[in-house]
C-alpha cells in the first residue's frame, strides 16, 4: 500500500508532542544536584489514534573526550525515533541533538536530521545567547543551504530544552512556568501549569505524577484542539511518563516503556543566571 503523507505528518505530530516532555531529566526539586547525567536513557512508545505508530529513544550522551578540562560540559541528549510499518506509514526514522551546557542550563545548539519516505530534510540551530540570536540552517536533500539569523528573547530553549528549563524548576501544585521557545521556524512562549498529583499505571509499574498542562502556540496540522498534558514523576528525577496531545490530524500519546539511569555528577549545579 502506498504511504498516506498525512500519516506521516501525524507520526512528525507525535515527535513533537514527545520532544515537549521527554529528554534528560533536570534538576531535582528535593536539592540543588541534578537528576540526570550521560548514560541515562529513555524509550517511549507512541501511539497515534490509539495505534502503535514507532518508538522514540532519548539517550544522554557524555562530555567529549577531546573537551578541554576547564571547558563547561556539554552534553548531547540525542533523540532517535523510527515509525512502525503500520498505518500505511512512510518509513521514518529521525535523529534530533540538543547540545545542552549542563553549567548554565540552557542549549548550545540543536540539529534535525529527518529521512521522511522519500523526503530528507535538515535543520541546525544554533544559539547566541550573549547577544540574543539564533543562526537557523535548512537543507532539503539535494538543494542548497539556506541560512538567516533571527532575534531572540533571553532564555530561549528549543522544545526540548524547554523540558529541562523545566524540570529544572521546584515543581508544586498551583505553580504555573513561562519559558520562551525557537523551533527554528516560530517564536512562542510554551506555557506549563501543575494542576495535580495523582497515581498512573505505567509499563514500569504505579507512579505518583505531577499533571502537567502546557500550552503551546503550533499552527497549521499541529494547531492544537485543546491543552497538552503531561505527566511527571514527583520524585527528584521527575520522569515524564505520559504525554497526551490532540492536534487538528488526531490524538497523539507517547508513553514511557523504559528507563535506565545515567550516572549523576554531584561536583555540577546549575550556574544560577
Amino acid at each position: 500500500m502506498r504511504a498516506s503523507r498525512t500519516h506521516t505528518v501525524a507520526y512528525g505530530a507525535a515527535l513533537t508532542a514527545l520532544l515537549i516532555c521527554a529528554a534528560a531529566h533536570a534538576e531535582s526539586s528535593g536539592g540543588p544536584l541534578p537528576a540526570f547525567g550521560p548514560g541515562e536513557q529513555s524509550t517511549y512508545r507512541l501511539k497515534y489514534l490509539g495505534i502503535s505508530a514507532g518508538t522514540a529513544t532519548v539517550t544522554v550522551g557524555d562530555v567529549s573526550p577531546d573537551a578541554a578540562p576547564t571547558a563547561e560540559p556539554i552534553w548531547p541528549i540525542v533523540m532517535l525515533a523510527k515509525s512502525d510499518s503500520l498505518l500505511g506509514l512512510f518509513p521514518v526514522r529521525d535523529r534530533i541533538i540538543t547540545f545542552w551546557d549542563a553549567h548554565h542550563a540552557r542549549i548550545i545548539s540543536t540539529e534535525l536530521f529527518a529521512d521522511e519516505g522519500h523526503h530528507r530534510h535538515r535543520q541546525k540551530v544554533e544559539m547566541d545567547h550573549a547577544r540574543g540570536t539564533a543562526r537557523v540552517t535548512k537543507q532539503k536533500e539535494g538543494e542548497a543551504s539556506v541560512q538567516s539569523n533571527v532575534q531572540i528573547q533571553p532564555g530561549t530553549q528549543d522544545m526540548a530544552a524547554a523540558t529541562f528549563a523545566l524540570r529544572g524548576k521546584r515543581l508544586e501544585v498551583g505553580q504555573s512556568y513561562t519559558i520562551p521557545v525557537f523551533t527554528g521556524s516560530k517564536s512562542f512562549p510554551l506555557r506549563a501549569s501543575v494542576e495535580t498529583v495523582q497515581k498512573i499505571k505505567t509499563a514500569l509499574g504505579e507512579r505518583e505524577v505531577f499533571r502537567l498542562r502546557i500550552q503551546t502556540a503550533f499552527s497549521g496540522k499541529f494547531e492544537s484542539k485543546r491543552d497538552m498534558f503531561a505527566y511527571l514523576t514527583t520524585d527528584g528525577r521527575h520522569l515524564p511518563v505520559r504525554i497526551e496531545a490532540s492536534f487538528l490530524l488526531g490524538t497523539i500519546v507517547a508513553e514511557l516503556t523504559d528507563y535506565k539511569q545515567g550516572r549523576v555528577l554531584a561536583s555540577l549545579t546549575p550556574h544560577p543566571g
